[in-house]
């Protein structure tokens, strides 16, 4: 266990399993500036076998709504090293610790949720990806979506930037700013000031063909009523898991959401 400090070999695991077998990525500090930066507390738990780091997890520390929680990620056992308990030893003893150190509750994001239903991690995930499209540029001649004539965009390079993706940026618009990541193409929006309607009307002027907004399922009657303009198609994302560890404070816990590039 290393608090703030991974091994070097435990990270190229991670790279190896998470990016390099994808063919994805741009670095792991790029994607988890905070494993360097000092910005935030984690803790390390590695296993080692024949003098050698074989695997490992991380349990990155959130103060949020005076609750201490757990962002566990990059959960990874060397190929080779497989089908030796090595999961179940490092889960065990990652929770036996957070639940010593009182931590309110851990979250993870899989799509193998009978795994870590083992571990007492129960599926809880309000999150939707909404697929947008343009399909109605406005009626009798007045369209709703003017293209932008010089367009203000800043490439966030001080933000994390999600592990499918390439880039994040900025656009800045009349209605406040609107962060979006770039993958093969694609663009996703992550956060935004202002409402979801006037966001997606101004994302569609910038970009009239297809788009993604991450958000959350409490705001779909807002995203529907959208549709005389965009085709919109909503996916329940149905990744994020959570160990409630303190029973107390479900209320608290359960209003928590985390955006895209913040998952680890």
């Amino acid at each position: 266990m290393r608090k703030n400090n991974a091994s070097r070999e435990y990270l190229d695991i991670c790279w190896d399993t998470f990016f390099k077998s994808k063919n994805r990525g741009l670095d792991l500090v790029a994607h988890f500036p905070w494993l360097t930066s000092g910005s935030s507390s984690f803790i390390s738990y590695e296993v080692e076998k024949n003098n050698q780091i074989v695997g490992g997890l991380i349990v990155l520390e959130r103060d949020i709504r005076n609750l201490k929680i757990g962002l566990v990620g990059l959960v990874c056992v060397k190929k080779e090293c497989r089908g030796q308990g090595i999961f179940k030893a490092l889960m065990r003893k990652m929770l036996i610790s957070c639940k010593e150190s009182h931590f309110s509750a851990l979250y993870l994001w899989s799509s193998k949720h009978s795994i870590y239903a083992k571990f007492d991690f129960e599926l809880h995930d309000k999150n939707i990806l909404v697929k947008i499209k343009v399909i109605n540029d406005g009626d009798f001649g007045k369209p709703i979506l003017n293209n932008y004539g010089d367009v203000n965009i800043i490439h966030r390079t001080d933000l994390a930037v999600p592990p499918f993706a390439s880039g994040i940026y900025e656009l800045k618009t009349e209605c406040g700013s609107i962060v979006y990541c770039e993958s093969n193409g694609n663009k996703y929006i992550i956060n935004h000031e202002n409402t979801v309607e006037n966001v997606i009307l101004e994302f569609g002027k910038f970009n009239k063909g297809e788009f993604f907004l991450n958000t959350i399922i409490d705001r779909k009657n807002n995203i529907l009523s959208m549709k005389d303009y965009f085709d919109v198609e909503i996916i329940r994302q149905n990744i994020q898991m959570v160990n409630l560890i303190d029973k107390a404070s479900i209320d608290k816990v359960y209003k928590i959401n985390f955006l895209v590039n913040e998952r680890i």
